[in-house]
């Protein structure tokens, strides 16, 4: 299985389990971790596990169990970590020999990929390493009064002294809304603005057009009469 000091330096580590006893009531296994690897030394780690025999561990035999202390080699630039390693769901069928560790509380550096921002205003940062991290928090302005609000334009608002000061809570918080990531917010524009100046706009071009028309006529006029 592989363990990661405080850096993420990753070490691999061999579990030897050997079998010492078995009878009609269960079986009996030593385990046992070597105490030099590649890049590192481990302090003694030993001890047995005790299997009935519908080949259920009994968890009386792996109880106590100290943490496993790792020394890596001074040129890495850490000190030493404990590991605990927990047995409890190891059993003991009539099956292919198959240790593999379900969850390791330890993971490589990694690079920011990507980042989410949930309903909670949480910016969450997804890493390559697999992990994902809290970055901050979005926060939502509420005022006692929003209604007393003072528009300046543009969809924008000023506090007045009939609204109160603003207070920045948690989305959700205090009476404020909740945020909606991942959707498109509609235009909110002033379309019967932005439709004058449309036809203003249209109208001009028009009129540009009509000149040169105009202009045409009148040069092909003096064409003829030179003619």
């Amino acid at each position: 299985m592989t363990v990661y000091d405080r850096l993420g330096n990753d070490y691999k580590v061999d579990v030897l389990f050997w079998k010492v006893y078995a009878d009609a009531d269960g079986s009996t296994w030593q385990w046992e971790i070597p105490s030099t690897g590649s890049g590192y030394t481990a302090s003694s780690a030993s001890g047995t596990i005790r299997f009935d025999a519908e080949g259920i561990i009994d968890s009386e035999s792996i109880q106590d169990q100290p943490p496993v202390v790792f020394v890596p080699d001074p040129s890495t630039g850490t000190g030493e970590f404990e590991v605990v390693f927990d047995f409890s769901k190891i059993t003991s069928f009539a099956s292919d020999n198959s240790v593999k560790p379900q969850s390791v509380d330890g993971y490589p550096s990694g690079s920011l990929v990507s980042f989410s921002v949930g309903s909670d205003g949480i910016l969450t940062g997804i890493y390559d390493n697999g992990q994902q991290q809290s970055l901050g928090l979005i926060a939502i302005s509420g005022f006692e009064n929003p209604a007393g609000l003072q528009k300046v334009g543009d969809n924008m608002y000023i506090p007045t002294t009939n609204s109160g000061e603003y207070k920045a809570v948690k989305p959700g918080a205090g009476g404020t809304g909740t945020l909606n990531p991942g959707t498109l917010e509609m235009s909110n524009v002033d379309l019967s603005k932005e439709f004058t100046e449309m036809i203003i706009t249209q109208r001009g071009f028009q009129a540009n057009s009509r000149i040169i028309t105009t202009s045409d006529e009148m040069l092909q006029e003096l064409v003829s009469l030179k003619r």
